[in-house]
């Protein structure tokens, strides 16, 4: 349904946030992410079960659309314009409205077979900055 373009785009930008995060790249967070100060406190709290957070990690990128354990690798929710959906089509202009779509990856701690949580959060589609938008970690 999701084109494997946008799927791999949605992978690559949580990647480079959790990297960041796993870094404590304060830098990087803030400019890319949006991420500051005392959100960055609240994310520590949410994984403060994890004693080593270097350890964390998402799945492989060619297991994205696996099926395991009740879900994929990467989920993504919301309905895309029909220009969206073409993968080779030109570039839309972006509308005037925001257009996103809910997004939640598998984390993993590193060495760990089962998933630990989720990363979820919403990527924007039209060219807004961020367009990776940290919500939450569920686990």
């Amino acid at each position: 349904m999701y084109p494997l373009k946008l799927k791999t785009e949605i992978y690559q930008a949580i990647a480079t946030f959790l990297d960041a995060y796993k870094r404590q790249d304060t830098q990087t967070l803030a400019e890319q992410f949006d991420i500051h100060g005392e959100f960055l406190e609240e994310i520590d709290e949410m994984l403060d079960f994890i004693e080593d957070k270097t350890k964390l990690c998402l799945f492989p990128l060619e297991e994205m659309d696996k099926f395991e354990c009740g879900s994929t690798g990467l989920s993504i929710f919301g309905n895309l314009s029909d220009d969206e959906e073409e993968e080779e089509s030109e570039e839309a202009e972006p509308e005037s409205e925001e257009e996103s779509v809910g997004v939640e990856a598998k984390l993993y701690e590193e060495g760990e077979a089962q998933h630990i949580g989720y990363i979820v959060g919403e990527y924007y589609l039209n060219g807004q900055e961020p367009a990776f938008v940290f919500q939450y970690f569920s686990v």
